[in-house]
């Protein structure tokens, strides 16, 4: 695990903090504020106009942008819901300028013209259904490349990996499965079984503005498959001159390059992003196949938007991943072998996108917004290649008008068609759902009351409604309680892991089942909220219930033609049910915590049996620590996962494995401001070395890290 190339450079960049001077910098502290009631607001976007600066408030409404050059600034505060304020700041070098923003609540909040991703707003929008948000900055503590490292360490959420062979992964939400969280990139629902069959590291964090979590029913307006919950994936927009270029290196051979850039001219506004990633496969346990596969990666995406006048903006966009990875015998994968095990994915992936918003009256908007993702998959394994290609097509309009009492009516209309074409598949695999989703939303005072309905009209399952309700109290004094229940339905999936490879030398196919039922869920979620200044705590208890729950049954193998007939039927049924607890605070100027904690019971509704991989106790913390007058950063951060049932394989079967230790996984990353733009960071991931690296010999599949500790140097231009 040692890297020549990475002391030289800690060395190096050791130096240059000693020598460095925080000299003609300083930093901008403060809180941002409800205008009413001076309850904080959390997720506001405080930017210094003409620069790159900036950033968001946390739970508890407060901000520091560090690393400012002196002088003087304007600095604007906004948010969804509020009318946007503007201060004259003064930046002295070694002083850190404290400034307040009191928001007004916009007397009519739609999805106006100000929002650069107005997709997105349907999530933060939500008064009764709130979404949590995980800022940039929140990101680049992490450390995180890519969204699948972006989502570790959230409260409720678990990223599980499921192959050391190809860094295949899921996300968990409240101890479901993994399909069903729905992921969707600025409010498109693009990203299908398939693509997240080999995790979600496809999107750079350099793309990643913010990410929105909803968690339970409430997101009805991308579907009525997301049991679990939906990520929406908010990507950059730089409406403004300028950019980033962050280059940074590491043990196991990784290598991370990223540049942002965007320009403004009158009412244009035009960014890109592109992204370089490399990671070499580790082997813990020495016996020679890999535990962390080989990964190169490169990514690009772009954006143009114009706006006409003040009511409307059109918008364009695209991107661009590709993605080879290479697992199993390190010999075979360094090229010293022609024989052993061995995976080689190759994933590519482009997706055009557009979107107007037009706001025809000051209590009417209109947005449409479509988008096409061409998906390529090549997976050599066992010898052979498996192949599968998909495209999907999406596009919406929706209509929002604002009624006397503060009443929002929307009506979205959807449709999606999905394609699904695989060299072991007999034919292809194509799906259509049109979908309506009404909502209303009526906001009385303290009281907050939604009511959605959707009819979806599938072309397997046809028509289903399905509905949603959530209602919002605020009895004052920083308080909020929130209720929420829902139901959904999922199609038979168009890809089936069971299906994944052919299996021997022969094909499949997926014969029709007239008495299949769509799965059910019935999910709510009741919690609580108090923020102030500088203290923000959240509780919630869940439940969701799963029914009909679809799964792969092979019927027959044609000996003649080698074919292998499959039939969807329903099998099961699962229960997730717990308590969820968060706080964030500041105890001290410059210092800031969060703390995250979840108590799941996830069990076969029929066997009564643990499910495997899921964690009766888990958690996760950070603290934040901001030297203001060195223009330097701490930051440590760690994870606790409790003891959790495995499964082993028996052959070709899984059955029933020990049961995991617990482990927790420590995180620590500082980052030093040089001057002129440029900052260097030092991180040491995973501090107390622990993999799995004992259990893997037993044929049990990943539960915990499969790479030890490793450290990380880059070097951070802002222009």
């Amino acid at each position: 695990m040692r890297c020549p190339e990475l002391t030289g450079i800690l060395a190096g960049l050791l130096l240059v903090l000693n020598a460095a001077s925080a000299a003609g910098y300083g930093a901008i502290s403060g809180k941002v504020l409800d205008a009413n009631n001076g309850e904080p607001v959390a997720g506001a976007n405080v930017v210094l106009e003409q620069t790159e600066l900036g950033g968001a408030t946390d739970a508890c409404g407060c901000l520091e942008i560090s690393r400012v050059p002196a002088g003087a600034y304007s600095a604007t505060a906004s948010a969804i819901g509020y009318a946007p304020v503007t201060h004259r700041v003064t930046v002295t070098a070694g002083e850190v300028a404290i400034q307040d923003f009191r928001l007004e609540p916009a007397a009519v909040p739609m999805p106006g013209v100000e929002v650069s991703a107005p997709a997105a707003e349907k999530l933060l929008g939500d008064r009764a259904a709130a979404a949590e948000v995980v800022s940039s900055k929140d990101i680049e503590a992490k450390g995180a490349v890519n969204l699948q490292e972006a989502l570790k360490c959230e409260a409720g959420v678990r990223v599980s990996s499921c192959c050391p062979s190809s860094n295949a992964a899921e996300v968990q939400i409240q101890g479901l499965p993994g399909k069903y969280t729905q992921v969707v990139i600025d409010g498109l629902p693009t990203v299908t079984d398939l693509g997240c069959n080999y995790g979600l590291p496809f999107v750079a964090s350099a793309e990643i503005e913010r990410l929105e979590i909803s968690k339970g029913p409430g997101t009805m307006q991308y579907g009525s498959d997301a049991f679990g919950g939906v990520v929406n994936v908010v990507t950059k927009s730089l409406a403004r001159n300028g950019g980033s270029v962050v280059a940074e290196v590491g043990t196991f051979g990784t290598m991370n390059v990223s540049a942002t850039v965007g320009a403004k001219i009158d009412e244009l506004e035009a960014s890109a992003v592109l992204s370089k990633n490399r990671t070499s496969a580790s082997d813990v346990n020495g016996d020679g196949i890999s535990d962390y596969a080989q990964s190169d990666r490169a990514a690009f995406s772009a954006k143009l938007r114009r706006q006409f006048g003040s009511r409307l903006v059109v918008g364009l966009g695209g991107s661009y991943w590709a993605d080879e990875r290479h697992g199993g015998s390190l010999d075979r994968i360094a090229g010293r072998a022609q024989v052993g095990a061995y995976e080689n994915p190759n994933l590519t992936s482009w997706a055009p996108a557009f979107s107007l918003d037009w706001q025809p009256g000051s209590t009417s908007s209109f947005s449409g917004r479509g988008t096409y993702s061409n998906y390529r998959q090549r997976v050599f394994s066992d010898e052979k290649w498996f192949t599968a290609y998909e495209d999907v097509v999406y596009g919406e309009v929706q209509y929002v008008q604002m009624l006397p009492w503060n009443q929002r009516l929307a009506a979205t209309l959807s449709n999606r068609y999905q394609n699904l074409a695989e060299n072991t598949r007999l034919g292809t695999k194509s799906v259509n759902n049109l979908g309506l989703a009404v909502e209303d939303e009526l906001s009385l005072g303290r009281f907050g009351i939604a009511g959605r309905a959707r009819l979806d009209q599938h072309s397997e399952l046809g028509p289903r409604v399905t509905p949603n309700g959530a209602v919002v109290f605020r009895p004052g004094g920083g308080f909020t309680l929130r209720a929420t229940y829902g139901a959904g339905y999922k199609a038979p999936p168009s890809f089936s892991k069971v299906t994944h490879f052919c299996l021997e030398e022969g094909l499949f196919t997926v014969l029709q089942n007239p008495d299949l039922r769509p799965e059910r869920s019935r999910g709510a979620n009741l919690s609580a909220e108090y923020r102030s200044a500088d203290l923000s705590v959240a509780t919630s208890l869940f439940r969701t219930d799963i029914e009909d729950m679809i799964t792969d049954s092979l019927v027959s193998r044609d000996s003649v033609s080698g074919v292998w007939r499959y039939q969807h039927v329903n099998r099961g049924a699962v229960a997730t049910q717990g308590l969820e607890l968060s706080a964030a605070f500041r105890p001290a100027r410059g210092l800031s915590l969060r703390l995250g904690y979840q108590l799941l019971d996830a069990r076969d509704k029929l066997r009564r049996d643990r499910l495997p991989y899921r964690s009766v106790h888990s958690g996760n913390w950070q603290a934040i620590y901001a030297f203001s007058r060195l223009q330097l950063d701490l930051v440590l951060s760690g994870e606790y996962v409790g003891s959790m049932p495995t499964q082993r394989f028996d052959g070709d079967s899984l059955v029933a494995g020990p049961a995991s230790p617990a482990y927790t996984t420590w995180n620590c990353r500082v980052s030093k401001d040089l001057g002129a733009g440029y900052s260097v960071f030092l991180a040491a991931n995973n501090l107390l070395d622990f993999v799995q690296d004992d259990w893997l010999a037993e044929d049990v599949p990943l539960w915990g890290p499969s790479r030890g500790r490793y450290l990380m140097a880059g070097l951070k231009l802002t222009f």
